[in-house]
């Protein structure tokens, strides 16, 4: 009699050892389904925030880029001006100075033509 409640004690032990292997490995696979689930979320949202990411940043290189060529523009006319402010004031400088010259050589040829023609 001892050795059959022995016995029935062994395969009742054997019996919850194999419930809870099987108990065990269930949920290593429902935490394995978990974790990949987690992970493929994870990676979802990671994709998701690598666009915005982009987006954000050819968003502001175009924002960039308009205020750029606009401050060059700014830039560029307001050099153009003050060359073509600078280009005028020698033009009228020499334009002056050629037409001292033109009146001083006509005086003096006038001059000289009524000495010519004492």
């Amino acid at each position: 009699m001892k050795q059959n409640i022995q016995s029935e004690i062994c395969k009742q032990t054997a019996a919850l050892e194999e419930k809870l292997i099987d108990e065990s490995t269930k949920q290593s696979a429902e935490s394995a389904k978990q974790t990949a689930a987690l992970v493929a979320t994870m990676d979802s949202k990671l994709a998701s925030a690598i666009e915005v990411l982009k987006y954000e940043l050819r968003y502001e290189n175009e924002k960039l880029s308009k205020s750029l060529i606009a401050r060059f523009e700014s830039a560029n006319s307001a050099i153009r001006e003050d060359f073509n402010a600078k280009i005028s004031s020698e033009i009228s400088v020499v334009s002056d100075k050629i037409y001292d010259v033109r009146t001083d050589t006509e005086n003096k040829m006038t001059a000289l033509h009524n000495t010519i023609n004492l």
